[in-house]
């Protein structure tokens, strides 16, 4: 059986913690264990896998975790411009992981970290373009996937927030193919 005890907490957990397994932390009536597996890279950041336990139920998920790259860090220590759009993002962040609906991916923690700021969601299947051909989707199922982000997309929308690069790949599906997710808001 693999511990559950807090070994650090949210205040001094770093980025590089995200790459070691083991490492548990807490953040409201959860506990978050790193598996030290790394999973992407995107644009402003690497994702990692994790898993959450509620204390209540005891239930536990798989979660993933994003920081922002280091050279990105950097950037935002000697440029105004890029420190102006990060906080203005961060603002952005906290107002969408405050907004609720079944086709938006919640937003379980939006918090800084000793050396970074850290972004947990749940661990969803894969992209909309990923699940096209794996689940040989029909023209009508493609439809209703889009359809379903795009609601969501409508409701960031009437909160007055942009998502700035709506794609494809940006919108998570389950793994039955059957509930789309808009995400990667930063």
């Amino acid at each position: 059986m693999i511990d559950w005890v807090e070994t650090t907490s949210i205040g001094t957990f770093k980025s590089e913690d995200l790459t070691k397994p083991g490492i548990v932390f807490r953040y409201n009536r959860y506990l978050y264990r790193t598996s030290g597996k790394h999973l992407a890279n995107g644009g402003m950041g690497a994702v990692y896998e994790l898993e959450r336990r509620d204390d209540d139920t005891g239930a536990v998920e798989a979660v993933v975790g994003k920081g922002f790259h280091s050279n990105y860090l950097s950037q935002l220590r000697t440029d105004e411009v890029t420190r102006r759009d990060h906080h203005n993002n961060l603002a952005a962040m906290a107002r969408i992981a405050a907004i609720e609906h079944p086709n938006i991916l919640p937003t379980y923690v939006s918090a800084p970290i000793a050396d970074n700021y850290l972004f947990v969601t749940p661990r969803m299947g894969m992209t909309l373009l990923e699940a096209i051909p794996k689940h040989n989707l029909t023209p009508r199922s493609r439809t209703k996937l889009l359809v379903q982000a795009l609601e969501g997309l409508a409701t960031l929308h009437a909160a007055r927030l942009i998502h700035r690069d709506f794609t494809l790949r940006n919108i998570l599906v389950d793994d039955g193919a059957n509930v789309a997710y808009v995400f990667d808001f930063d």
